[in-house]
Parts: structure tokens; sequence; C-alpha cells
């Protein structure tokens, strides 16, 4: 599942990546991917312009205490996604 979410987002085919990343998530929390996987789901909403959903799925792995690494292209990622958010002006 893990390898088909990647194939996915390779080819840039963001919402055919969803359903392999969330099952990776879903049926796998002790799989050595786990955590990636959040990541890749999170990039993969962001880049559908779901930026809640996006930060929902990364917040949720940093909850489980995530490696280093992960956890520091994790915390990039969500700044990215804050970032790109355009407050609104009344």
């Amino acid at each position: 599942m893990f390898g088909l979410g990647l194939s996915y987002l390779k080819m840039n085919k963001f919402s055919e990546a969803t359903g392999p990343l969330t099952r990776v998530i879903e049926e796998y929390p002790r799989s050595d991917k786990w955590f990636m996987a959040h990541v890749m789901l999170g990039s993969t909403h962001d880049r559908n312009a779901e930026k809640s959903q996006a930060l929902y799925i990364l917040e949720k792995a940093l909850s489980q205490i995530p490696p280093t690494a992960i956890r520091s292209m994790t915390d990039r990622l969500i700044n990215l996604v804050h970032d790109e958010v355009v407050p609104m002006t009344s």
C-alpha cells in the first residue's frame, strides 16, 4: 500500500494516493512506514488544497512521537501549509 501511494504521488495523482496511504495508517499502525504515510498523506491533502485535512493528519502523526527525522519533515510541512493559508479579510 505504501509503495502504491508513493507511486501515485510521483505521478502527481494526488487524489489516487489518498486511498493507499490511508490504508497504511488505518490497517498497519505498527508498520515502519506508518509515520511516513502521514507525511505523504498530509502532502497529498496540501496539494489538493485541503489544508485543514493536511494539518489534521500531520498533527496526528506528531502526537505519536515520530522519529526525529520524520518529526523534522512533519514540522516543515506543517509550517509550509500554515504559510500557504491566506488569512481572511473582512
